[in-house]
C-alpha cells in the first residue's frame, strides 16, 4: 500500500509539473499574442496613411491611428469635436448629411471589411486621404487643356527627339 501511495504521489507530481509546463506555455503564447497586438498597433500608428476602424453595426469609431489624428487636427474646424475626442463617436459626425464630405475638402475613402476568426464581420476599416489639392489640380489642368484645345490658333506639341507630334488642338486638326 505504501508503494502505491508513493507511485501515486510521483504520478501527481508528474501531472502537476505537466500542468505547470502547459500553463507556462499558454502564458508565453498569451504574451506572444499580446506582443504581436502591440506591434501591430505600433505599426498602424506609425504608418504614413490615415486609418480608422468602426463598429459595423452602429458605426462607432473604435480606432484612430496617429496619422489620422494629425490630419484631422488640421480639419477640426469642419467637424463637431476635437480630433482627440473621436473614439466612441459615430463616423457620421464627419458630415451633417452622410451623402456629403467635409465642407470644401475632398476625401478619398476606401473601406474594407475586417472579419474575426469565426468569419463574423467585426469592423469596418477606413483608409482615407484628403485629396482636395489633387482634385483642384486635375480640374485646373482639364480647364487649361479645354482652353488650349479651343484656341482659335493652331497649337501643336512634339517630342524634342524625332519631332513626333504628341498633341494638336481642334483648330490645328480642322485646318
Amino acid at each position: 500500500m505504501l508503494n502505491f501511495r508513493k507511485n501515486n504521489n510521483i504520478n501527481n507530481s508528474i501531472e502537476l509539473n505537466q500542468k505547470r509546463e502547459i500553463l507556462q506555455s499558454e502564458n508565453l503564447r498569451d504574451k506572444s499574442e499580446e506582443n504581436q497586438l502591440i506591434a501591430l498597433k505600433q505599426m498602424l500608428d506609425s504608418m504614413p496613411i490615415n486609418v480608422m476602424t468602426c463598429d459595423p453595426h452602429d458605426l462607432t469609431i473604435n480606432y484612430v491611428n496617429e496619422t489620422s489624428l494629425k490630419t484631422l487636427r488640421t480639419l477640426e474646424h469642419l467637424i463637431p469635436c476635437k480630433a482627440d475626442e473621436l473614439l466612441g463617436q459615430c463616423i457620421d459626425i464627419f458630415h451633417k448629411n452622410p451623402a456629403h464630405q467635409l465642407g470644401d475638402e475632398v476625401l478619398d475613402l476606401q473601406v474594407s471589411a475586417i472579419y474575426g476568426p469565426d468569419g463574423e464581420y467585426t469592423a469596418a476599416c477606413l483608409v482615407w486621404n484628403v485629396i482636395t489639392d489633387k482634385v483642384r489640380a486635375e480640374e485646373d489642368t482639364k480647364r487649361l487643356m479645354t482652353m488650349v484645345d479651343n484656341m482659335p490658333i493652331n497649337v501643336m506639341m512634339a517630342e524634342p527627339e524625332g519631332c513626333t507630334i504628341t498633341y494638336a488642338n481642334k483648330t490645328c486638326v480642322e485646318t
